[in-house]
């Protein structure tokens, strides 16, 4: 019997790779969390001691308005101490689902109450989104990628120390402004969500250096500056939903779709697998 050619076998696996696995094709540049219906796969890590009523925490009958959601609610946090909501892993594509180009767009829907803003006092609280290249060093968003215009709400708060990050502590290139999110969304006691979003473009010569091929990840963080240890536990921030653009899911170990993986592998396809835990 004449077997086929390696080079044969893999064409017809990668050809048939959207009909046996059409959600991953789908989610090609364009991936979407309604947190309202399910949590995605993003995970919680704390820094320092917190309680359980104060971390990160996905239920269906979330205070939303939409009956579901990631949230986080105040308590007897301390100052230094935070609690993380991490994203899953994602490749860098650059195709935001209709053109090709140098560039992650990342927006979330969501609703905060953190304290008091604009009244010179200091908030108890903040909320800061992050992310990081190739499991490296965790780095603040630039505030002036952040959008702008249509209601979106931009982090209007310079960061203080760890762990937020900030213009000071910023691992390199670094030096540039990072701010969290202080005060109160909009309608925050009628359940409205407002969105926030920021683009990251690469290749220009800018901070990003990052580059197609790479992995990315996000991760939310709400920490303290003051103790709240008389503080009941209400509701501080909520996400409804997060979409990215210009990335594609990174492949994990197990299932299906990564046994297809490993045949192309075998057969002289460069793919990165994963065998052991993620770097938090």
């Amino acid at each position: 019997m004449r077997i086929p050619r390696p080079s044969v076998v893999a064409g017809i696996c990668l050809a048939l790779s959207p009909i046996l696995f059409p959600a991953a094709a789908a989610r090609a540049g364009n991936v979407n969390f309604p947190f309202n219906s399910a949590a995605g796969g993003w995970t919680v890590v704390n820094s320092g001691s917190i309680p359980p009523t104060s971390q990160w925490e996905w239920t269906q009958d979330s205070p939303s308005s939409t009956e579901g959601g990631w949230h986080v609610r105040r308590g007897s946090e301390l100052p230094g101490t935070g609690s993380y909501l991490v994203s899953p892993c994602f490749f860098v594509d650059g195709n935001d689902g209709v053109n090709k180009k140098n560039s992650v767009y990342f927006e979330v829907f969501h609703r905060f109450s953190f304290g008091d803003s604009g009244t010179g006092e200091l908030p108890w609280a903040l909320g800061q989104v992050q992310y990081r290249i190739n499991e490296g060093d965790w780095l603040g968003i630039r505030t002036s990628d952040f959008v702008t215009t249509n209601d979106h709400v931009v982090p209007n708060y310079v960061s203080p120390q760890p762990p937020f990050i900030n213009s000071t502590n910023e691992p390199p290139p670094g030096g540039y402004a990072v701010n969290a999110w202080d005060g109160f969304t909009k309608d925050f006691g009628v359940k409205d969500h407002q969105p926030s979003a920021f683009e990251l473009s690469f290749g220009s010569g800018g901070p990003y250096t990052f580059a197609i091929g790479d992995e990315i990840e996000f991760r939310f963080l709400m920490g303290t500056q003051i103790s709240n240890l008389d503080m009941p536990p209400e509701l501080v921030w909520e996400l409804n939903s997060v979409q990215i653009k210009g990335v594609t899911l990174c492949p994990e170990p197990g299932g299906v779709g990564l046994a297809t993986v490993g045949v192309l592998a075998g057969l002289g396809w460069r793919v990165r697998r994963r065998f052991i835990p993620r770097k938090i």
